[in-house]
């Protein structure tokens, strides 16, 4: 019998084990430089564009919502189904549809190598 009771559905720890094996690991070195979250209403929101990264070249912004990955309905994915269609190789393109301000706006970011966007990200602090 326990104590306490489990603070996060089975799929929330998946899905950060499996960011933890993306991002410590290197399985998937390819980077864009744009985090997301989900917000309560269960929009995909980018919450961070790394300065000077593909994301940020190609004009993805704080706040853009994400609606497609891959010509795929996020809607319809679970979150570690939308982890491992964001995540690739240097020199792949993800592909992504957005809603910014009732517009929609397709985007094509080339994936750098990780290296590059810790980089940045450390220039920028």
């Amino acid at each position: 019998q326990f104590d306490v009771g489990i603070s996060n559905p089975p799929q929330e720890s998946a899905v950060a084990i499996i960011d933890g094996i993306h991002l410590e690991w290197i399985i998937s070195p390819g980077m864009c430089g744009f985090y997301y979250e989900t917000n309560d209403k269960g929009e995909r929101i980018v919450l961070n564009v790394t300065p000077n990264s593909p994301a940020d070249k190609a004009g993805l912004m704080v706040g853009d919502i994400i609606k497609k990955v891959k010509e795929k309905d996020i809607d319809q994915l679970s979150n570690i189904e939308l982890n491992s269609l964001t995540w690739g190789y240097p020199g792949e393109i993800l592909n992504l549809e957005i809603d910014r301000n009732g517009e929609l706006i397709q985007f094509n970011i080339k994936r750098v190598p990780k290296k590059d966007i810790e980089s940045l990200t450390k220039q920028s602090e």
